[in-house]
């Protein structure tokens, strides 16, 4: 029982470490995240399906790449490693751009009005709560995917 407990300490602190983690993100690259909010704004279905697509893909190919590496020598086994290991360090950056602009577009489309840091806890939670509905609470970790966005109505001031 008490492993249980842990578990979902743990899972509840990561997901309240995730708010300030997206609200602060966009400051870190934010060239990056002005392009990023541009796309996701025009075309949020889309955005996510290639993102969806771009993760599939290179997470398999770093995939392989570990798979292989580990059948081999040592040489070989740090020569495949270190492209693995690139690969997964930009998948991580792409998809935290891709989740931060998602959040903030669902806490804009929920509370226009609210500060910012308010805005992407409500989209958090949205998106959270959207994702356990979607697959009957089997994913509930710390991830969301933005198909949350056609459920939420868009404000009026977003559309001039």
């Amino acid at each position: 029982m008490k492993e249980i407990l842990d578990i979902v300490l743990v899972f509840f602190v990561l997901t309240l470490l995730l708010v300030p983690f997206f609200h602060r993100f966009g400051h870190a690259l934010p060239e990056a995240h002005r392009k990023n909010q541009g796309i996701i704004n025009l075309m949020p279905g889309r955005a996510f399906a290639v993102g969806l697509v771009n993760v599939v893909f290179f997470l398999s190919v770093g995939m392989v790449f570990l798979i292989v590496a580990e059948r081999t020598s040592d040489l070989l086994k740090i020569i495949l490693t270190l492209p693995a290991l690139i690969i997964f360090t930009v998948l991580a950056v792409t998809s935290a751009l891709g989740l931060t602009g998602a959040v903030q577009l669902i806490g804009e489309r929920i509370a226009p009005s609210q500060s910012q840091w308010r805005r992407h806890a409500l989209g958090h939670a949205a998106a959270r709560c959207w994702l356990r509905c979607a697959t009957g609470g089997l994913v509930s970790c710390c991830s969301f995917t933005p198909p949350a966005l056609a459920l939420v109505p868009s404000s009026p001031a977003s559309s001039t």
